[in-house]
């Protein structure tokens, strides 16, 4: 591994992008540790593309069932967890997405007070009592109850929520999101000392993402350096170190190896972990292109993998394909990843 082609090409078979091996969405989510879900639909199709036969209507049960969950944990942004990996990485996070939730409220003119977030506990768990699963909409009325009628304060209070393992996701038809609150059934995994949940968490990371560096890592997770010190050097004996370009590079030891598929071609979501899970992203995509595939305030678009490099963008509601610069792969290859992404919705409907 020399290259950064090498580089695209290990991170494309450990993400799953590169000949998947999964048939169940958990188990996808479960590799990837977390996954980005800004984007309620497109998050569903992050998971899909990395299944050997992609299914929306397989995802949203998953979602349903409880068997992932979508919460605000790493960077205090949406991410797609397995129940088993939840109980353990929220805490992990708990803290600082408080503070970082509150300072957010602070900034947009709206804070929240102590008694707020302790009147909006007791408001969740009152309302949502029963296993009921309400959308925001259902949710603000009971909250102008208590004389908090401003709109960003109570997503801001429900982000809190969130952040203190009370709420998350609940089901869903595919459009409109709901919240429930956190089972008694799902507090039965119990929590990790914290070294063992940052080891875990190291290796959910580097077993998907390698080849990557610390530096992504902090990134990806959003906590300090000390802290993914700490979990790397928990699971030292399973990395090894390379350097590329006078870079290290961690790779672990389940490393996945195989060759690029000629002309191949994919069609990612908005916010993918392919782009969004590394600091530097330059071994997939090209500087002079960044401002296409995502903006400076932090907006991911969808974009088109062309074997290793990212190529272009794409429109989910027309499915038409605009290449960056002169890239003209065979027509065939992308018919194909069109009617991949079409297969896959075409089982929620």
């Amino acid at each position: 591994m020399k290259t950064l082609k090498d580089i695209a090409t290990a991170r494309l078979l450990n993400q799953h992008l590169l000949r998947p091996l999964f048939t169940a969405p958990q188990e996808v989510v479960s590799w990837m540790g977390a996954m980005q879900a800004q984007d309620f639909s497109m998050c569903r199709w992050a998971v899909g593309v990395r299944m050997r036969k992609p299914s929306e209507a397989g995802v949203i049960e998953a979602l349903n069932k409880g068997d992932i969950i979508r919460s605000h944990l790493n960077r205090s942004t949406w991410q797609l967890v397995t129940k088993e990996d939840y109980h353990w990485m929220m805490p992990l996070h708990r803290e600082r997405s408080i503070r970082s939730w509150c300072a957010f409220a602070k900034q947009s003119g709206n804070p929240i007070s102590d008694k707020m977030m302790d009147n909006s506990r007791e408001l969740l768990t009152n309302i949502l009592g029963g296993k009921k699963h309400l959308t925001r909409e259902d949710i603000i009325p009971f909250y102008q109850e208590i004389d908090i009628d401003n709109a960003h304060t109570v997503r801001h209070l429900l982000a809190v929520a969130e952040a203190e393992g009370i709420i998350h996701n609940g089901c869903t038809d595919g459009r409109k999101i709901t919240y429930r609150l956190y089972g008694k059934d799902e507090n039965k995994f119990g929590c990790l000392p914290k070294e063992e949940a940052l080891a875990r968490l190291a290796t959910k990371y580097f077993q998907s993402h390698a080849p990557a560096t610390l530096a992504d890592f902090v990134w990806w997770s959003g906590l300090p350096v000390k802290e993914c010190r700490i979990g790397m050097e928990q699971i030292s004996s399973a990395l090894t170190v390379k350097m590329i370009n006078g870079t290290e590079y961690f790779l672990h030891e389940s490393n996945r190896y195989g060759k690029m598929q000629k002309d191949s071609i994919t069609l990612l979501p908005p916010y993918d972990e392919l782009l969004i899970g590394y600091k530097d992203r330059s071994a997939i995509l090209s500087k002079e292109h960044e401002r296409k595939a995502y903006n400076t305030f932090g907006i991911f678009y969808p974009v088109v993998l062309h074997e290793h490099r990212i190529a272009g963008n794409w429109s989910r509601k027309e499915l038409s394909v605009t290449f960056f610069e002169n890239d003209k792969p065979d027509a065939a290859c992308l018919e194909k990843a069109k009617k991949q992404y079409e297969k896959f919705v075409n089982t929620n409907r």
